[in-house]
């Protein structure tokens, strides 16, 4: 099972991808995918999707991404909606961030933690809407829309999920943890530590996650104090104040 879902997250087919993150979340603490099979390669490519859009290349996650890109300006009439200019923004703001390599919810009224679980809600509302005008075509599209954002929110939630599944933590799986929790967006660091709460006390986890990065952040935010670099201050305390809430499992 192990060389499965290895061989899954490695390929070069997005598909194949996120049927390895599926993989895992149904194998993982069974006796087909023990904690002791675990390792900074598993782990490390699971928790990518969580920063999926600094590096997925795949042909079949970039084709996706340029049809959307190519037919939303089609839907620029409707911006100005009442009921879904909003949700066009948004989408429209954010699709174009990942083809840019960035995560971008700007444009969205209500924020969260996923880009791709705001970019769905948005996706359902406006397909619901075309459905009301009888409008096939811009719910068709809306609909392919909606399951491409849902299929990688499932998988970022799946991940989220299996990570509180993990009852024993060595220190190859915590690499592969960190890069990523290290390389995230605010929200999706605190997403990532909060599926920690059930390990917060073993001591490989408190020392080689927590207080590890507890360090580097305080190194950080003394340099901005000599700096006096105040908003660079302002987010470094943000973060760490996040991180020691999270290191007592709240």
């Amino acid at each position: 099972m192990k060389e499965n879902i290895i061989k899954l997250l490695e390929s070069n087919s997005f598909d194949d991808y996120l049927k390895g993150v599926e993989c895992l979340k149904e194998n993982i603490n069974t006796a087909n995918l023990t904690d002791s099979e675990l390792n900074q390669d598993i782990i490390e490519r699971a928790c990518a999707i969580f920063i999926l859009e600094k590096w997925a290349q795949q042909d079949d996650y970039i084709e996706a991404l340029q049809k959307f890109i190519d037919v939303l300006p089609n839907y620029s009439s409707f911006l100005s909606h009442d009921d879904i200019g909003h949700h066009i923004k948004g989408i429209a703001l954010f699709i174009n961030g990942l083809g840019e390599g960035r995560n971008d919810v700007s444009g969205f009224l209500y924020q969260s933690h996923s880009g791709y679980l705001m970019s769905n809600t948005a996706a359902v509302a406006i397909r619901v809407f075309f459905n009301s005008q009888n409008n096939t075509e811009g719910e068709e599209f809306f609909n392919q829309l909606a399951q491409f954002f849902e299929r990688i929110n499932s998988a970022q939630f799946g991940v989220a999920q299996l990570l509180t599944k993990i009852e024993t933590w060595n220190v190859s799986m915590i690499t592969g943890f960190f890069n990523i929790l290290t390389s995230s967006d605010f929200s999706i660091q605190s997403w990532m530590l909060g599926s920690l709460y059930n390990v917060v006390q073993q001591p490989i986890v408190k020392e080689q996650i927590f207080d590890k990065y507890i360090a580097v952040l305080k190194n950080v935010q003394n340099k901005y104090k000599e700096e006096t670099n105040s908003e660079k201050l302002e987010q470094v305390n943000s973060i760490l104040e996040m991180v020691i809430t999270k290191s007592k499992g709240e």
